[in-house]
């Protein structure tokens, strides 16, 4: 895995799907709880880390580069398998406090 690679937050991945999903981030911004312009700089970080522009703002709808393109489809499969590992432990506690333990 290459350095950038290493250093990608998931935070950052999903406001980008959520732009694109939107096609807009004014739209986007509301749907996460952040406001426009915070939210402009997390995607322009992540285009940073990632060596390419990601969204074509000027495009209304906001779509994405061709590098966009390239990112999107493992970036949502990140983002599933993210959300995947977190529903696993949640099923994992709520199984666990049903049980009763008796001795050590």
């Amino acid at each position: 895995m290459s350095r950038t690679g290493a250093d990608l937050n998931l935070h950052l991945v999903r406001y980008l799907v959520t732009v694109v999903d939107e096609g807009h981030f004014g739209r986007a911004a509301a749907r996460l709880y952040v406001s426009g312009p915070a939210l402009s700089k997390q995607i322009r970080t992540l285009e940073r880390k990632v060596g390419a522009e990601l969204l074509d703002r000027v495009a209304h709808p906001v779509v994405p580069t061709e590098a966009g393109h390239r990112f999107l489809p493992d970036a949502r499969t990140a983002l599933a398998a993210a959300d995947r590992a977190v529903a696993a432990v949640e099923a994992h506690r709520r199984a666990a406090d049903g049980v009763l333990r008796l001795g050590s």
